[in-house]
């Protein structure tokens, strides 16, 4: 399905093509259908359409690397430890382990990501007390 998925987005970024979220979820379904290469262009594409975004900097660096194109390497390197020395959670951890960065770098991104994921996630009630017996 994952296909077919990049395939819905292909047509939408032909029906919008300035639409920067398109790019990025097409950059996503074509990394899962297996095509890196495709997936680097996307994520090209998503952060020339919002060149000041971190997440979709992080995304076009990881593939990057990924894929051994150095090409503008340094800017964008230096646009994500930026906004990860900025306390912008955008910048997913795992992306940010392929940086030339420091342990304490590394854990203020998985800080801030873990944070702003916590917080936007809705909590459980607390469970119901329980009956004295075998379980």
């Amino acid at each position: 399905r994952h296909e077919e998925a990049a395939n819905l987005l292909r047509h939408a970024s032909r029906q919008v093509p300035q639409h920067p979220g398109i790019a990025l979820w097409l950059g996503h379904a074509l990394e899962d259908a297996g095509q890196p290469e495709a997936a680097a262009d996307a994520y090209r594409r998503a952060h020339a359409l919002m060149p000041e975004e971190a997440y979709m900097a992080a995304q076009r660096l990881n593939w990057q690397r990924r894929l051994c194109d150095w090409r503008g390497l340094e800017a964008l390197s230096r646009q994500v430890r930026h906004a990860v020395a900025q306390g912008n959670p955008a910048v997913e951890p795992f992306a940010f382990l392929s940086e030339d960065a420091s342990a304490a770098e590394q854990l203020a991104c998985a800080r801030q990501r873990a944070q702003a994921v916590a917080a936007s996630t809705p909590r459980l009630p607390p469970a119901p007390p329980c009956a004295d017996g075998p379980l």
